[in-house]
C-alpha cells in the first residue's frame, strides 16, 4: 500500500453495489403497468426507467458504469439498451434511492448498506457476479495522529475477525485475504481510506 496512507494493518471490506427497484405499483394502468423486473437484464426493457448517481458527483456513479461497461462486453445490446434508459442522473446515493422509493424511477443502482433501512419499501435485484462491482474500504492509522497507540487499538477492533457478522449486518464483506495483502499502486487508487 502507498505509504502516504500511513496504514500499519490493512484491512478491507466490500461495499456490495446492487440494483433496487420500487415495482409498478404506483404507475397508471396503460403506463408500462405490466412492468416487471425480475433479474438484472430486465433492466434493458422498454419503458424501464433506470437512475444513477452523476458520475461525476459520486463513485457509485462510477460503479454503474463500470457494471455496463462489463456487461458490454458479453451482452453489448443489453447493456446499450439499459444505458439508453437512464432518466436521471443524482447527486448522491440516497437521492437515487429516495426516486426508486417515490416511484420516480423503477430501478437504481445503490449500495448494500444504503437498503437496509427502507427494505420493506423495495425490491433488491443482484447484479450478476460477472459484472459486479465494488468499492473497498480501509481503516487506517495516520502516522501523525496524536493518540497512535488509540487509533492503532480502533484499528484492531474494527478488522477483529469476530466483527465480520458486524460489518455483514450494515451491508459490507470482508475482501479474500489475497486482495488485504495486495500493495499494488492500482490497488491502492481504488481503496477508500475510513
Amino acid at each position: 500500500m502507498d505509504k502516504s496512507f500511513g496504514l500499519k494493518k490493512v484491512a478491507l471490506l466490500a461495499a456490495l453495489f446492487l440494483l433496487v427497484w420500487s415495482g409498478a405499483a404506483c404507475r397508471p394502468k396503460g403506463d408500462a403497468a405490466d412492468l416487471k423486473l425480475r433479474n438484472f437484464v430486465d433492466l434493458a426493457g422498454v419503458g424501464v426507467r433506470v437512475g444513477i448517481v452523476d458520475p461525476e458527483l459520486g463513485p457509485a456513479g462510477r460503479y454503474a458504469q463500470q457494471v455496463l461497461e462489463k456487461m458490454g462486453s458479453t451482452e453489448s445490446v443489453k447493456a446499450a439498451a439499459i444505458e439508453n434508459n437512464i432518466v436521471t442522473y443524482e447527486s448522491h446515493v440516497r437521492a437515487l434511492l429516495d426516486k426508486v422509493i417515490r416511484h420516480e424511477i423503477d430501478a437504481g443502482f445503490v449500495y448494500r448498506s444504503d437498503t437496509l433501512k427502507v427494505k420493506d419499501k423495495i425490491a433488491v435485484i443482484e447484479i450478476p457476479t460477472s459484472f459486479a462491482v465494488s468499492s473497498r474500504y480501509a481503516p487506517a492509522r495516520m502516522t501523525a495522529t496524536a493518540a497512535p497507540q488509540a487509533a492503532l487499538d480502533f484499528s484492531n477492533w474494527l478488522t477483529a475477525s469476530k466483527r465480520v457478522s458486524l460489518w455483514l449486518k450494515y451491508g459490507f464483506c470482508p475482501l479474500p485475504s489475497t486482495a488485504q495483502a495486495d500493495t499494488s499502486a492500482e490497488f491502492a487508487s481504488d481503496v477508500h481510506v475510513a
